[in-house]
């Protein structure tokens, strides 16, 4: 079951946000026990969830654009902000809780999570009263923090200019 669930996840994260939420709150599950970690490597669930971040943050920066525009219904784009913020919620939970391992950590980090994290520090909710953004936001410092240990982490993070971005949040 968990091989179909991949391959649909694989195939169909461009298809329909809601069936990867789905999927992907299944895997979360299994994420949370480092026991399922190698039946999650094996079904490259890593792997597409770096692809679905990576997809995501694409067609944040494009709806952005139409919005500045005029081109989206404010409405319109208060749900896509927060059915995406759900979804990158739960892919950053899911790596994170695959990063338990230094190995996968390593592996991410040479996919350059580090890169995915600092450009979410980035995005701006207009209807910020919504629990998701604050929630994505705190996995994402969770993750940072755990990658700052290792000094090329915290090379790349200062390349990516990441206390300038931090210090948005405290002034």
């Amino acid at each position: 079951i968990l091989g179909a669930l991949s391959r649909v996840l694989d195939e169909d994260r461009k298809k329909s946000s809601d069936l990867v939420i789905n999927i992907l709150e299944i895997f979360f599950v299994f994420s949370q026990y480092q026991e399922l970690h190698p039946i999650l490597l094996h079904n490259k669930i890593g792997f597409t969830t770096m692809k679905i971040i990576e997809l995501e943050l694409k067609r944040y920066n494009m709806r952005l654009r139409d919005a500045k525009k005029k081109q989206i219904d404010p409405a319109k784009l208060a749900t896509f902000l927060h059915n995406q913020e759900r979804l990158l919620h739960v892919c950053f939970f899911i790596l994170l809780h695959m990063a338990e391992d230094p190995d996968i950590e390593w592996k991410m980090t040479k996919r350059s999570i580090n890169h995915l994290l600092c450009e979410t520090l980035l995005r701006e909710n207009p209807f910020e009263t919504d629990i998701l953004y604050n929630r994505l936001f705190a996995v994402v410092l969770a993750f940072l923090k755990r990658l700052s240990v290792y000094e090329e982490n915290k090379n790349k993070m200062a390349e990516d200019d990441i206390v300038r971005r931090l210090s948005l949040f405290i002034a």
